[in-house]
């Protein structure tokens, strides 16, 4: 089970799991602070990811039983969140055959929501491109509803922002939906001056900039230039919002940070957000 913050993670985090019923069971409770493992650089590289999404996570001590109701507590900075769920068993019935056109399915128009970590929910193009294109590790949970914005080409559109994108609903040539993710990197920071080709990294004429290591093989694995743009910037060392400093990397759609190893993506959504008038 995982709860993601809006703030950092102080210690202290305690957290339980119970059955309807009210019968402990035993859990463990990771974050940033207290997650463990004998490898020294696992451990490294866990808690740089905890720490990055202000997340914590409560693993129980043994497997649940199929169709129970559970009930869990976390007490997180001060703070008591306590959310129910139910579990899923073994598929008994026979499944559905397949269907015999599967790109004829169409997107999911039901929402689907995520408390008790937000109150807002996806659905439509917005849900099937954050399913599709890297779900909450590459967008983050959304921040909004969906509403009209007047964009920076000048035209409304139907938008959806969430920790890491702003999702814009365009049309394509012949009328149908076609969801856009907002250059956030180039709203928060303007390209850097040209940079000379490296012979160790991938070089983009297109704005003049250099991507290769740990960012590159990031870059790649996860929507390259789709989800992320071009460079903006070579790799550089910045103090962020936590106040420590990291090496990064702006993109015109995001920030690549290096957190010991681990590569986390700026929340950008919140920033520009709370300066968006609705």
């Amino acid at each position: 089970m995982l709860l993601q913050l809006a703030e950092p993670v102080r210690a202290g985090t305690r957290g339980a799991l119970a059955t309807a019923g009210g019968a402990g069971l035993e859990s463990c409770v990771y974050d940033g602070n207290t997650f463990t493992h004998p490898d020294p650089a696992a451990q490294a590289t866990g808690r740089a990811v905890l720490t990055g999404y202000n997340a914590i996570v409560l693993v129980p001590r043994r497997p649940l039983t199929p169709f129970t109701d559970y009930r869990v507590t976390i007490n997180a900075n001060g703070t008591d969140t306590s959310w129910a769920f139910r579990t899923e068993g073994e598929q008994l019935s026979p499944a559905p055959a397949p269907s015999p056109s599967p790109s004829a399915t169409p997107a999911p128009d039901s929402p689907r929501c995520f408390a008790p970590q937000t109150t807002y929910c996806i659905a439509g193009p917005f849900r099937a491109q954050w399913e599709a294109q890297g779900g909450l590790a590459l967008n983050g949970y959304p921040l909004s509803d969906v509403f009209r914005q007047r964009l920076e080409d000048g035209e409304e559109y139907d938008v959806q922002y969430f920790e890491r994108v702003r999702m814009e609903l365009h049309r394509d040539g012949q009328g149908r939906p076609l969801v856009l993710l907002g250059q956030f990197g180039r709203r928060l920071h303007p390209p850097n001056p040209p940079a000379a080709s490296q012979p160790d990294a991938t070089y983009f004429a297109e704005t003049q900039h250099n991507l290769g290591g740990a960012f590159l093989t990031y870059w790649q694995a996860h929507g390259g230039l789709a989800q992320f743009g071009f460079p903006l910037t070579e790799v550089f060392t910045e103090t962020l919002e936590d106040g420590n400093a990291y090496p990064v990397q702006y993109f015109e759609r995001a920030r690549f940070e290096d957190h010991g190893g681990a590569v986390l993506l700026g929340q950008f959504g919140r920033r520009i957000l709370a300066g968006t008038p609705r």
